[in-house]
């Protein structure tokens, strides 16, 4: 009865990781990541060149603003994180 309540998964989505081993705890939690990204099985999306130019035109045009970045979460542009 104690074993059946007490059953090991090996399919848990519980980890452990080394909380004294930054380093190690990091890249086992890359390595468990990528491998999740691998097991997606997402295909390839080719970039037609039309897009490849809009893209190219936009990294461009704000290369030298960061302030420009980020429009969703202006908290996190540069200009507001000067004074702090």
């Amino acid at each position: 009865m104690v074993q059946s309540r007490c059953q090991i998964r090996l399919d848990s989505d519980w980890r452990v990781f080394p909380a004294d081993d930054k380093d190690n705890a990091r890249l086992i939690v890359s390595h468990l990541v990528l491998n999740a990204l691998d097991e997606l099985d997402m295909p390839n999306t080719k970039v037609t060149e039309e897009r490849r130019i809009e893209l190219r035109a936009i990294r461009e045009a704000t290369a030298d603003r960061p302030e420009q970045i980020n429009h969703s979460n202006p908290s996190l542009t540069p200009q507001s994180t000067a004074g702090k």
